[in-house]
């Protein structure tokens, strides 16, 4: 309810820019603000969208800059952006680096976080 409050809260001024910044971790309805931020983009408001979930840039983002290390590694419309160019950005490496790397640490004997917890 407090996320909610505060997003109206800062609505309610008519933002020229709004800055949400992993605006649904806290809601339990993510439709409410899509809602909102159709509305908001029908205006003359910009918003930037700050999320590692790539359903949500999909959904509501038509331009993305990424990240990584305070760098920015890549920029683009993200209509022309692959799920996997994406991840690669943020993540330095790709899906399949990273799927490896993880299963090789669990093969060497890395506790899993229930062994650990015992």
């Amino acid at each position: 309810m407090r996320q909610r409050i505060e997003i109206v809260r800062a609505l309610w001024r008519r933002p020229a820019v709004l800055l949400l910044d992993e605006a649904t971790a806290a809601l339990s309805d993510r439709e409410w603000l899509f809602g909102l931020v159709d509305r908001m983009l029908q205006g003359n408001t910009s918003i930037l969208y700050i999320s590692h979930k790539l359903d949500e840039i999909r959904r509501l983002c038509r331009h993305c800059v990424i990240l990584r290390n305070g760098r920015k590694v890549l920029e683009s419309e993200v209509s022309e952006m692959s799920d996997e160019a994406i991840f690669s950005s943020m993540a330095g490496r790709s899906m399949v680096e990273t799927s490896a790397h993880q299963r090789s640490s669990v093969r060497a004997g890395v506790p899993s976080v229930l062994e650990s917890a015992s």
